[in-house]
């Protein structure tokens, strides 16, 4: 019995915010890298949605808190809750 290789599952990439090359948080590259687009793309996308509504600004700062840097396991908020349960 073969197995097809388009069926099987593969682990997914975590989302994880640029360490280096970054504008501000590095979330705009993060989406890029997951989605395929250009960073360029999600930047211009990003600040369209911040200047048509405060949505946008507040999503990019909950990103940017829940999001961690490549090479690192936990969010900031994960490692600020961290420290004050411990």
């Amino acid at each position: 019995m073969t197995t097809n290789p388009d069926l099987t599952m593969s682990t997914p990439n975590p989302l994880r915010r640029r360490a280096h090359g970054r504008v501000l948080g590095g979330v705009c590259g993060a989406i890029a890298d997951q989605t395929g687009l250009d960073v360029g793309l999600v930047r211009v996308l990003t600040v369209l949605v911040a200047l048509m509504s405060g949505v946008g600004i507040a999503l990019y700062l909950a990103a940017w808190v829940l999001i961690p840097v490549q090479g690192q396991e936990l969010s900031p908020a994960e490692r600020r809750l961290s420290r004050q349960v411990a």
